[in-house]
């Protein structure tokens, strides 16, 4: 890391696709969670099983995220370089 520690954002198309991913089945696991919730007093063995689908697929769409960006290393910041700092700088 550079001793001034500027950061700037790195943009990645597949990155912001997995995190929309992430985000949308974290979404749907919670408000099915809040649905089984709301139906304590009855038992219903298919909610329950669409609550562990959006569990899984949250987890997965987790795991997808998290993979890519130690692949491609793009994660939401990098460090700049001496010389784009340099560049900034000047500008």
């Amino acid at each position: 890391m550079d001793s001034t520690g500027v950061f700037v954002e790195k943009r990645c198309d597949a990155r912001d696709r997995l995190f929309a991913d992430y985000r949308q089945a974290l979404q749907e696991w919670v408000a099915s969670i809040k649905r089984l919730d709301d139906e304590t007093n009855v038992h219903n063995q298919r909610l329950f099983d669409r609550v562990e689908e959006f569990r899984f697929r949250t987890l997965l769409a987790r795991d997808q995220y998290a993979n890519h960006i130690a692949n491609h290393r793009c994660g939401i910041f990098k460090t700049l370089s001496r010389r784009e700092q340099r560049g900034r700088s000047s500008g």
